[in-house]
């Protein structure tokens, strides 16, 4: 091979394991800010832990240090609110958390469950709306005392297989609480498991879970 086409080679092969190098870097900074961020996010869910993660990595774009980014995390953890309404009664009922009448009768009125995230990570039943568009405003009410005035940059929508729901949710978000930055999503098999098809919830940061 002549001199100048091995000097070329040369450099291409440095060039391509620099760029190599520094790929495998941000791969590896991004999965230690995303274990990070989830380590310390305990009693999170869903698109909740994804909201962690989102905050996390805009902190290491603003070039906070990995140790900066887990400190905040675990001192804003907490404030990370999930607002879910649930469809289906029966799913509640063999989780263990309406006895099978409650679960029965409700279904006949049309009793939809308020649930939010304690927390210890765990769902509770706070709240019950007769009628689903009742339930969807709701959560976005409770989001927004949640917020105490300060409304939060995003809003997360997770949802059960029921994308026409989270965008009527997502537009009473943009109407109530002027967020416009808005992602929606399905949700896990794990929550999903949990909640059943139809469940729409409202994430977000505020002031108090």
């Amino acid at each position: 091979m002549p001199e100048d086409q091995k000097s070329s080679f040369s450099e291409a092969v440095e060039t391509g394991a620099s760029a190599a190098h520094t790929i495998r870097g941000a791969i590896k900074t991004g999965k230690a800010i995303s274990s990070a961020a989830k380590g310390a996010a305990a009693g999170g869910a869903s698109l909740g832990e994804g909201l962690i993660d989102y905050k996390a990595l805009e902190l290491q774009k603003e070039g906070k240090s990995l140790e900066e980014v887990a400190q905040w995390v675990e001192e804003n953890k907490l404030k990370i609110c999930h607002f879910f309404m649930v469809e289906d009664l029966n799913h509640l009922q063999k989780g263990g958390r309406i006895s099978k009448t409650a679960a029965v009768l409700g279904t006949m009125v049309q009793i939809k469950p308020i649930i939010y995230l304690d927390n210890e990570g765990k769902l509770q039943i706070i709240k019950k709306e007769r009628g689903r568009k009742k339930a969807m405003n709701k959560i976005v009410d409770m989001a927004i005392d949640a917020c105490e005035g300060k409304m939060p940059d995003m809003v997360m929508i997770p949802h059960g297989n029921c994308p026409k729901d989270a965008e009527y949710v997502a537009e009473l978000v943009r109407k109530k609480m002027g967020v416009t930055n808005i992602m929606m999503n399905d949700i896990g098999t794990v929550i999903g498991g949990h909640t059943g098809p139809g469940m729409v919830a409202v994430v977000c940061m505020g002031v108090h879970r």
